[in-house]
């Protein structure tokens, strides 16, 4: 199963993420960026790093675009190359048009409400197998 954390501030979204990802992947759940970082930081110090993160865009404390440059820069100060680095997915209520710009760094984007069968292709593209 993957290791996958959802950050959304509607717990609605999150539980529905979570939903689609049921029985291939264990989800932890953060409802603003600030507590994002606080997880993806715990899943480093337990050596249990995410697969993956799926973010929305417009949190409170700190939007999802800062919670990536954060975590982007962690990996470039521990040497994780470009390759190796966890693949983030970008949701919005906003379309990708309006957020052209915004997106350009994450590796996917889905405008809410999400579909689960091409959100389940695009990260079966992103991530490996686990055995």
């Amino acid at each position: 199963m993957w290791n996958v954390l959802i950050a959304d501030d509607h717990l609605v979204d999150r539980r529905l993420l979570k939903g689609f990802l049921k029985g291939r992947a264990d989800c932890q759940e953060a409802a603003d960026g600030n507590e994002a970082i606080l997880c993806y930081n715990f899943s480093l110090h337990e050596q249990t790093p995410y697969d993956l993160i799926i973010i929305d865009l417009t949190m409170p404390k700190m939007t999802g675009q800062e919670v990536l440059r954060r975590i982007r820069e962690d990996e470039k100060k521990r040497g994780v190359t470009s390759g190796m680095r966890v693949p983030v997915i970008a949701t919005s209520a906003m379309d990708e048009v309006e957020l052209a710009s915004d997106l350009k760094l994450f590796d996917g984007f889905f405008e809410k409400p999400v579909n689960p069968k091409e959100l389940l292709k695009k990260i079966e593209s992103l991530v490996k197998p686990k055995k």
